[in-house]
């Protein structure tokens, strides 16, 4: 075990070396030559962007959140491979404005109905195409049928003049049970809030009034994107037709949901960008003087985070990964991580000597935050990356894009920003002014003020020669004599900033006092366990109407057509029983499909009549024509084979019962002893769904029928499939890819923090894993505890997955910074220069966020409600967690931190080797020559202290 832990320890010690001296040479050779760098990385870049003409864009909400290889899709296959393409449709709601009598079934109101209806036959188009040549369904006279109250007319207005002259003649003719094609009437699909009384027949009342009555027109699915032409101009159409004074028209289809997401405004996202840049262009200045603005490199800088938004999108478009509605977050999440790279690396590199070389400048500037924006990089990319292993084509896409992207954001900061920054910084050395580089300030630059050096940086200084022993006069023991270093990094020597005030002067002296620290930790203690609870008020469920933007006419037409009990996508929602190849001639099966119908029927919590199925009808038919009558058995069922498809086929080419004939897949018989020709591969019968509102709703349905499927006695089982299951397979496993996704991104932020850190830095990584699980804990239970109900749905799953890619930024920029600095320094002398080095430059990333979020708050719509209350929790606790949390435990964690890993060595070598480190402890008690360092005895008895402590 020793032997891992030493070997560890090398490996990680030279890993770290070469990041940390892979970034000087970097920084060295961007400084010689920045035009250079900003050139070669710029045309790659630029390459990469080519990739954006291959971009594909989807928008189908079916492909986006359904989950990749489920029952539901093979399904669905199996239908579409049997029966042809599903059908799609658009539908038109006629709804009474008469607050008096509230009934659309009268003269007058029908008179808009035909005119609305001729309207759509006649007008509406997708690509050139009409309703007459897309339709799904037609008559024995091979006219499209349109399902609806006007199909008590044949849909025809010629043929309603002649038969309805007065109010009884209209009342009587929507009052029949059946269609003049026989299709069975459901009331509840075509009327709302409709009442009935027994007037002739007692078994189906008449209809006396309805509020409401809509028309469906059944489309082919094929070709896809002429019926989506033709459902958004119907969309468009009954939106600019005048409602009259008496009735309200509105229009939903297939496509509407996707039209209305894809049409989201984007101006709310522009203006939050705006308000990055303006706040950037007023924070990332070292000062107001003319010379000291950077404006032009707080420009440059946006401009790079835009460059790699595009290099990113390139690079998966040309890989021919496709974009997301969902994608328009992808550049926030850049933004994010970007605004803080900027932030770091100008403070860093603002933390140099100014009057120092800008190649030294820059490389130990490089060296000091490069390991932690190159660490928070790669961890936020993994776990991008471990998020499209899910099962939800857009999240996959999502998380493709939003990683490469990331990475593309750090090469181009550490290479192109950071040429930048040394151009600039020419210009500030020659004292011109920025923007107008043609103007030489005349007055010296008087914004720099030394500092002594201290021996916290003094073991910066390089020696240039081996320390020497020698005998003092007296004969005493030897003394070290330490060389005054012949060159030295520069040491900062500017002025503190407001904010590097604020951290040192203010905010670390309470840190320094366990009571503050102690606070903290409670404080966030109790948040934590009080965002534990929240998280079980959380529940899935995902509403339609919310994601559509309030003025969209497609959100009213929802809204009206629920409270009237006419949305179909949810109450009455078709749904197909389909059955394999069977013996289909014998009793046995036929009796089954009689009973699956019936205990199909019988739970109307889930499933709602009629049941449109062939085989009752052909039953029926059957035992009704007198010539099969006698080749009925004893149990009325035609049992013979030859005769049974003989018959059926008849019956199917029959006008009364044609519609069947598209249920029924007839083929020839393979088997040479069959006595008849044809057998049936496979068939289906159809019903509908009666409450699919909702996740739940449509999980428990989806589950019921399937427990019903598979109680058949038939050979081969039979299934059911309805629209939704391929969304409610989704609902079903959403809540396991999140807790799945969360597991992997904590083993993922471990891993490599285990690859990054020093393994005396193992507790760190541990606490960093329990901060990032703390943060998307604490984000979640505070969503579900901002007065708002928090659900688990397709938009949420989106941001969850970018809440966890996005809250490892801030904690490990900290963690990183700390754990680069020499282990054998006092835990607080680290913290201060850990806080004071990267806190301000986080928090002015935070701070910049927050602010750009606002305009997200009074976006008006859902995606951008949601957007705004994640981003809000995400920065606020990331900083919370980064700035609070994190330093408050530093120091009582530091006993372990600085526990040496280095297995079998003794305590004076230990305390003699960091890997730079210029002090040598005398074997007989000597002391340390020099005033650059501590002496190791004061190390050892500091060390001791902070245990003591720590026990006590």
């Amino acid at each position: 075990m020793a032997y891992l832990f030493s070997t560890w320890y090398d490996w990680s010690q030279k890993f770290e070396d070469k990041i940390v001296d892979g970034h000087d040479k970097v920084a060295r050779s961007i400084a010689k030559r920045p035009f250079v760098w900003i050139a070669c990385v710029s045309v790659l870049a630029a390459i990469c962007c080519i990739g954006l003409v291959e971009i594909n864009r989807v928008t189908d909400t079916e492909k986006m959140w359904a989950p990749s290889d489920t029952v539901a899709q093979r399904n669905l296959e199996e239908i579409e491979n049997s029966f042809g393409p599903l059908t799609r449709f658009g539908s038109v709601l006629f709804t009474s404005k008469d607050s008096l009598r509230k009934n659309i079934l009268n003269l007058a109101d029908f008179e808009t109905l035909w005119d609305v209806h001729e309207k759509v036959l006649n007008t509406v188009q997708g690509d050139g195409k009409y309703f007459s040549d897309i339709c799904a369904t037609r008559d024995s006279l091979n006219r499209c049928t349109v399902y609806g109250v006007l199909q008590f007319f044949n849909n025809n207005r010629t043929y309603y003049n002649q038969v309805v002259k007065n109010q009884n003649q209209l009342i009587a003719s929507i009052s029949s049970p059946v269609f003049p094609d026989g299709t069975a009437v459901l009331r509840k699909q075509i009327f709302g809030r409709y009442t009935e009384a027994i007037l002739t027949n007692p078994l189906y009342p008449a209809l006396l009034s309805a509020e409401a009555t809509t028309q469906f027109y059944f489309l082919k699915k094929n070709p896809l994107e002429t019926t989506k032409a033709w459902e958004a101009d119907l969309d468009e159409t009954i939106e600019d037709s005048d409602s009259t004074d008496r009735v309200g028209v509105y229009s939903f289809a297939t496509s509407t949901v996707d039209n209305s997401l894809a049409a989201t405004d984007p101006a709310t996202m522009y203006i939050m960008y705006a308000v990055v840049v303006a706040v950037m262009l007023l924070t990332l200045h070292k000062s107001y003087r003319f010379t000291e603005l950077r404006i032009g490199l707080t420009i440059c800088g946006l401009l790079v985070i835009a460059f790699a938004n595009a290099a990113g999108h390139g690079i998966c478009a040309g890989l021919g990964l496709a974009t997301v509605t969902i994608n328009v977050i992808v550049p926030f999440v850049i933004v994010v991580a970007g605004v803080n790279d900027l932030y770091i690396i100008t403070s860093a590199f603002d933390a140099q000597d100014s009057q120092g070389d800008i190649e030294d400048r820059m490389a130990e500037a490089m060296r000091r935050c490069g390991k932690s924006i190159g660490f928070t990089a790669i961890t936020t990319a993994v776990a991008f990356f471990l998020g499209s292993m899910s099962r939800f084509f857009a999240i996959r896409q999502f998380c493709y894009y939003a990683a490469v992207s990331i990475l593309c954001n750090y090469v181009l900061m550490i290479t192109v920003f950071c040429a930048m920054v040394c151009i600039d910084a020419q210009r500030r050395d020659d004292q011109r002014w920025d923007l107008l580089c043609c103007i030489v300030s005349p007055q010296a630059q008087q914004s720099v003020l030394p500092i002594n050096d201290t021996d916290d940086n003094a073991e910066n200084a390089l020696p240039s020669a081996p320390n020497t022993v020698s005998d003092d006069a007296a004969g005493a023991s030897p003394v070290v004599t330490k060389p005054v270093a012949s060159t030295k990094r520069h040491t900062p020597t500017t002025e503190l900033t407001y904010m590097e005030y604020f951290f040192s002067e203010l905010y670390f002296p309470l840190l320094k006092l366990k009571l503050f620290r102690l606070l903290v930790v409670v404080g966030f203690a109790g948040l934590f366990i009080a965002n534990v609870f929240g998280i079980y008020q959380i529940e899935q469920g995902f509403d339609v109407a919310n994601v559509i933007k309030p003025s969209d006419p497609a959100r009213d037409a929802i809204i009206t057509a629920r409270d009237l009990q006419l949305y179909a996508p949810e109450q009455s929602t078709p749904v197909t029983i389909v059955f394999g190849q069977l013996p289909y001639h014998t009793q046995a099966v036929q009796e089954e499909i009689l009973r699956l119908q019936a205990a199909y029927l019988a739970n109307t919590d889930y499933n709602a009549a009629p049941m449109i199925s062939w085989v009752t009808a052909f039953t029926t038919y059957v035992r009704a024509n007198p010539l099969l009558a006698p080749q009925l058995n004893a149990d009325k069922y035609l049992v013979n084979e030859a005769i049974f498809y003989t018959a059926l086929q008849t019956f199917t080419n029959n006008n009364q019962f044609k519609r069947f004939k598209a249920d029924i897949v007839f083929a020839p018989a393979t088997d040479p002893n069959s006595v008849t020709p044809i057998i049936i591969t496979t068939s289906r019968v159809n019903s509908f769904h009666n409450n699919m509102r909702g996740p739940i709703n449509q999980v428990n349905t989806m589950r019921h029928g399937r427990e019903l499927m598979a109680e058949s006695t038939l050979s081969i089982k039979p299934f059911l499939f309805a629209p939704p299951y391929t969304r409610a397979e989704g609902y079903a496993i959403s809540v396991k890819q999140v807790i799945s996704y969360y597991v992997a991104v904590l083993v993922g932020v471990g891993g490599v923090a285990l690859l990054v850190l020093k393994p005396n830095s193992l507790m760190l990584v541990v606490w960093a894993v329990i901060l990032v699980a703390m943060t998307q804990v604490n984000v979640m239970g505070n969503m579900a505890r901002w007065g708002y109900e928090m659900q688990i749905n397709f938009v949420t799953v989106i941001f969850i997955t970018m809440s966890t890619g996005l809250i490892v930024d801030y904690v490990l920029h900290t963690l990183a910074h700390y754990t680069q600095l020499d282990m054998s320094r006092s835990s607080l002398d680290r913290l201060q220069e850990t806080i004071v080095a990267i806190g301000p430059s986080i928090l002015k990333g935070g701070i910049t966020m927050l602010i750009a979020i606002i305009p997200l708050a009074f976006g008006g719509e859902y995606i951008y409600s949601m957007f705004f209350r994640f981003a809000f929790c995400i920065i606020c606790y990331s900083l919370g967690h980064g700035l609070l949390l994190l330093p408050a435990v530093l120091p009582t964690l530091s006993y372990l931190l600085c526990e040496p890993c280095i297995v079998g060595e003794s305590v004076e070598d230990q305390l003699e080797v960091d890997g730079k480190g210029e002090v040598e402890l005398l074997k007989q008690g000597g002391a340390v020559a020099g005033q650059e360092d501590e002496d190791a005895a004061a190390r050892a008895s500091r060390k001791e202290n902070e245990v003591t402590a720590f026990q006590e």
